[in-house]
Order: C-alpha cells, then structure tokens, then sequence
C-alpha cells in the first residue's frame, strides 16, 4: 500500500486558470512526496474517458471539489464525479474538500450547503481582485498536508502548524503511555472529526466559531512563537472543544486529538486538560472556575472593502450622539478624501463629521499622511477608520492633528461589542453569540 495520499481534483473545464493556481500550491506536497494528484487531463486521447474517471475515483483518499457556477451548472461533473465521490464519502471511505472558488449559489445545492466548505469563513478564494488566492490556498494546501502526514507511514509524527508535538517523557506525565507513530497532538484529525458529527446538527455552528479561533491560535503560535497567553489561550478554546467531543462521542476533544480511547480507570477528561498537555502554570483562580473570555476581535479583513464601508457607516449612525449620517458619493465620485458624513451632537451645538474607512492588510505613516492631504472635505473633525491594528508610528502621525482622530480595529470591535444587530447582520449570528455582550452598558 503507497504511503502518498491520492488526490482527485475536481473542477470544471471552464476554470482551468483556477485549477492551475491550485495545482501550483498542491505541487509542493506532490514534490515533497506526500500525495499523487489526479486530473482529467492525465486521460490520453481515444482511452474511455468515463472509465478512467471511475477508477481514479476508486484510488482516491481525498477528492478537492473546485466549486464555481460552473462546476454547479456541469450535468457531466455531477454525473460523473459529484454522485460517485459523495457514495464514496457517504461509506467513510474518502475525504471531501469543497472549496467555494468563485461566488455562486452554493448554499442552494442541497447536496452541498450542509458540507463543511473551504475556506472557514465560507468566503470566495478568488474574491477582492484575488487579493486572498495564495493566502486562502496555502491554509487548504497545509490542511491536505496534514492529513497527508497522517496518512504516510513514514512519518511518525504530526509535523505541521496544526500539531503540537508532545514527547513519550511529556505523554507519560500526564497519564499515557506512548504509542509508536503517534506520539503528537493530531488537531486536524480531531476538527475533522468532530466537525463531521456536528455537520448535521444545531451546534455545527458553535464548533466551527471555535475551529477558527483554534486554528488562528495555532497559525499565530507558527509565526510569532510560543508564549503563557497563545497556550492559555489556547486551553480555554480546547476546554470548549472537549465539551462539544463528550456531548456528541462521550470522550474529549484531547482524546480525539491524541487518537486513543482511555480506560475509564486511568484517567479523567481534566486530567487530559489541555492545560496539563502543554503544561502552562496558571493560578487556580484562572483555572478553577475557568475563564471564558468572549472574542475581542473582530475578521475586518474578511470583509469586501464595500462591506467594511458599510459596516462602518452603520456603526456611526447607532451612535447615541448621530442626528444624520451617510455614505458620500458612489465609486469613481470625487469625494474629497472621505467615505462617510455624519452630523453629530457635540458640547457646543451640532458638528460634522467626517469618516474615512481604509481596509487594508498593513498601513504605514506614510499612508496615513497621504490619507490626510487628500481630506478637503469641509467639516469639524475628521476619523480615519482603520481595519487592522495601528502600529505605534501611524498613531503619532494621527496624534500631531488637532481634529483629527484615529480608530482602529481594535477601537472599532469595542464600538462595536454593544451592538449586537450589527455583529449578525455583518459577521452572523455565531460571532454575535461569541463576541458581544448580553446586555447593554450605559
């Protein structure tokens, strides 16, 4: 039996340039050894084109479904690869990877708006000009990569950003007994298959809020390093995952990860606490009971730069102080440096306001000065709203203007916590659930 993983690669003919940055990420695990990649132009001319289809089908560990309006729209894509690859996958014999490439109506498709769908936040790859495509398909390509890694017999151990290696001296302090070849906290294998026995239900929603922030946890942890706050972090986030695994399989979400069963006898769900796994010294007030933090960020940046827009002017009009408030000109308007008007009450009479919203994945000094020389719109105060955090050196240029103010994401998450309408309208009803606060604040 090939340790590779095989892959089927499903798409439709019309979308070749998509396939191919696809193919172009996924080539990486294929030279690494990892996985064979199977593609209908590997069909020579004059061999039975049906046939080979269903015998990749047959060999294939996972199949990557490519989904555009075109792909929907293909009566021989649904034909001949949609209904075999979800037979395959109805007797758990291959993994589905649905990614949402292109926007389409994919939530009206029955056989797919209850499959979990890549990327997580449900957002087309090829959205925003392409701004996301090699961020998005490196997070899919890493997630094939991981369970590539699991598959192959010649790796002993989970290496990826989504494992957290734990020794045979680690695994028997706190209680088990090493097993060969799996001596590693395997998360992706316990998302997997946790998220699959929430698929169907009404907490499918609450897992995959808390898969993201796992995920995010583990992606920060890969770029910035370890520390005390990721792992307890971290912990708090597994805490939930182990109530939502012994709600639904009776055991935790760190017995999943660990791939095991334990004996009742030997040990207890808190003695798998992921706080004794990573071993973070917390006080027992911090344990005891523990702390449940609500989301203090919000994804901006998942947003279109429309959406972030929007959100912004309808988070200037439900301030208490707001008499009126607008959007300023369309696209291709010249609007005088500024995306939002607004007429406030102020400690001397009404003011104007003047907003500009900037969704961005870094912003410089140098941007904010230029941001500011293009205000020429006449008003009393000017606010830049940023989508990410602003670096020390962006708040001194804000802080030398008079009238000028700065909000960045995470002044505007904190508007934003009282006004849970706005969190669902925009985010959903998940992230409302876990970001706001339930009652008001005067």
């Amino acid at each position: 039996m090939s340790s590779k993983l095989s892959v089927f690669v499903s798409h439709s003919r019309k979308d070749e340039a998509e396939k191919e940055e696809l193919l172009s990420h996924l080539g990486v695990l294929r030279q690494a050894g990892l996985i064979d990649i199977w593609i209908d132009n590997q069909i020579a001319a004059g061999e039975d084109w049906h046939r080979e289809i269903e015998q990749a089908i047959t060999r294939a560990d996972v199949a990557i479904l490519l989904i555009t309006k075109n792909y929907l729209g293909s009566d021989f894509v649904f034909n001949a690869e949609v209904i075999p690859l979800l037979n395959r996958r109805s007797r758990q014999e291959l993994s589905l990877y649905p990614i949402i490439a292109k926007e389409c109506a994919w939530r009206d498709v029955e056989w797919l708006h209850q499959m979990k769908v890549r990327p997580i936040n449900e957002q087309p790859v090829w959205r925003d000009a392409g701004l996301f495509v090699d961020e998005e398909l490196a997070a899919i390509t890493e997630e094939i990569a991981t369970k590539a890694r699991q598959n192959s017999s010649c790796s002993p151990v989970y290496d990826s950003i989504l494992g957290t290696h734990l020794s045979g001296k680690a695994l028997t302090q706190i209680g088990l007994s090493p097993q060969k070849g799996k001596v590693a906290m395997n998360y992706e294998y316990a998302l997997e298959a946790l998220g699959a026995q929430l698929e169907q239900t009404n907490r499918y929603k609450e897992f995959t809020v808390l898969e993201a922030r796992l995920r995010e946890n583990l992606h920060d942890e890969y770029l910035y390093g370890a520390n005390d706050n990721n792992r307890s972090e971290r912990a708090r986030i597994v805490n939930s995952l182990n109530k939502l695994a012994l709600s639904t399989f009776e055991i935790s979400f760190n017995d999943l990860a660990l791939g095991r069963i334990p004996a009742a006898a030997e040990m207890s769900t808190q003695e798998l606490s992921l706080l004794n796994q990573l071993n973070v010294t917390l006080t027992p007030t911090q344990i005891t009971p523990p702390v449940q933090t609500r989301l203090q960020e919000l994804p901006f940046n998942e947003l279109s730069w429309s959406q972030f827009e929007a959100l912004c002017a309808a988070l200037i009009e439900a301030q208490p102080v707001t008499i009126d408030c607008h959007l300023y000109g369309v696209q291709g308007d010249e609007q005088q440096g500024i995306d939002v008007v607004a007429i406030q009450t102020g400690a001397n009479g009404n003011e104007t306001w003047a907003y500009q919203c900037k969704r961005y994945k870094d912003y410089s000094p140098g941007k904010l000065k230029e941001a500011i020389a293009k205000m020429t719109y006449s008003a009393d105060y000017y606010v830049l709203m940023l989508s990410i955090p602003a670096t020390a050196s962006v708040r001194k240029v804000a802080n030398k203007e008079n009238n000028i103010f700065l909000w960045d994401a995470h002044d505007i998450a904190r508007k934003l916590k009282n006004y849970p309408a706005l969190i669902e309208d925009f985010f959903g009803k998940a992230w409302r659930d876990v970001f706001c606060i339930t009652e008001p604040v005067s």
